[in-house]
């Protein structure tokens, strides 16, 4: 429903649900492993990312079973695509993937997928048919189109309005865009970007969760790429308030 929060509550392979009061229950998962079933029935393996679609249907990275999921409003948990680990497109659970550790949703019901072990970022239509919207499957750094593309540990993604993708590209402190053709080209540089997440006015937030001299902070950065300003400094710590008053610790998800 409107205003629940769902959470990929790694280390406990569930999926949690919060209400806008802040009741939490587990909404799906229960033990470490991989089976479909309804709710507690349902197994996850280090699940690292969330996405819901505007019916209720909550998206899941399943990143230890290399598995897309799918949680239904009811809790009915499916397997969209992927299957052991490798890299295929392909159809359903014939695809293949490494890791698989965010995943976004555009307008049109396709998901986004940070393929991090395939150094690939993966495309999956509504009815299932996985493809690779950009990335190469060598680690590196290119701009490019398509497979020409590279990207080293891809950690983030998230989409805009209009089909633009979004990518926190870890390893080589960068924020990528991918056009809906599959033109990758570098959007900002950020040390060691996380995730990242667009609002409606097409800014751009991200994480840097480094543990060390370039980490602990949160950044906005405009529609056009420029304008980084940071929360928090690169000093760790626990302490509320405005700008480079602001103290993180590792922070991830957004």
């Amino acid at each position: 429903g409107i205003g629940n929060i769902y959470i990929a509550d790694t280390n406990n392979h569930r999926i949690r649900k919060m209400t806008p009061v802040g009741v939490v229950t587990t909404f799906a998962g229960s033990s470490q492993g991989f089976s479909n079933g309804t709710s507690s029935a349902a197994k996850f393996n280090f699940p690292m990312g969330v996405a819901a679609d505007p019916s209720g249907n909550i998206y899941v990275a399943d990143s230890g079973n290399n598995r897309i999921r799918k949680i239904t409003s009811t809790g009915v948990v499916t397997t969209i695509a992927g299957g052991p680990a490798g890299f295929s497109d392909n159809a359903g659970v014939f695809a293949r993937f490494n890791s698989p550790q965010d995943i976004a949703i555009d307008v049109s019901g396709n998901l986004y997928v940070a393929d991090v072990n395939n150094a690939r970022i993966r495309k999956i239509t509504p009815t299932g048919i996985v493809s690779t919207l950009a990335g190469s499957g060598v680690s590196g750094f290119n701009n490019g189109t398509g497979s020409v593309a590279q990207f080293n540990t891809p950690m983030g993604v998230t989409v805009d309005a209009i089909g633009n993708v979004f990518v926190a590209d870890t390893f080589n402190d960068k924020i990528r865009k991918i056009t809906p053709a599959g033109i990758v080209t570098t959007f900002a540089t950020v040390p060691t970007p996380t995730k990242v997440l667009v609002d409606a006015f097409n800014n751009i937030y991200v994480t840097n969760s480094a543990n060390g001299s370039s980490g602990h902070q949160v950044f906005k950065i405009n529609a056009s790429g420029v304008g980084g300003t940071a929360l928090g400094t690169t000093v760790f710590g626990g302490i509320d308030g405005y700008g480079a008053q602001v103290r993180f610790y590792r922070p991830v998800g957004m």
